[in-house]
């Protein structure tokens, strides 16, 4: 996620179509493993019979994160002229910079897997 946020960035500030090109290939590269990635965390977390309702509330955040996205966009849009950058450039910056910092913070609490977490019990652990 954090390379996401930074290929984010980075399309914000080329100057040239090929190196949007670029940038916009290399965001591909990174988010082309993440539905796959968070699916199968998802799956190391939850029993079989809980996975179809933890899998609900992960697409239906995927589709309220679309549409909010679109109406901060917009409002990001209007900042045309901020600090020398377009509108769209805003956009990429911004957003691009909360992804980052989201992913940075995240490291520090997200446990890769049940059996390190250090909040669970042994029982808890073994399920």
């Amino acid at each position: 996620m954090f390379c996401w946020g930074v290929i984010t960035i980075g399309q914000g500030l080329v100057h040239t179509n090929g190196g949007l090109q670029a940038m916009r290939f290399l965001l591909g590269l990174f988010e082309s493993g993440f539905f796959a990635g968070c699916t199968y965390l998802i799956s190391m977390w939850y029993r079989r019979y809980e996975l179809q309702w933890r899998y609900n509330i992960f697409f239906t955040g995927s589709i309220l994160a679309g549409s909010f996205s679109g109406l901060l966009a917009y409002a990001i849009s209007h900042m045309d002229g901020t600090c020398g950058y377009a509108g769209w450039r805003c956009i990429f910056i911004i957003e691009g910079l909360a992804t980052s910092v989201v992913a940075l913070a995240s490291k520090a609490f997200i446990v890769d897997w049940p059996e390190t977490a250090t909040s669970f019990t042994e029982d808890e652990r073994d399920c």
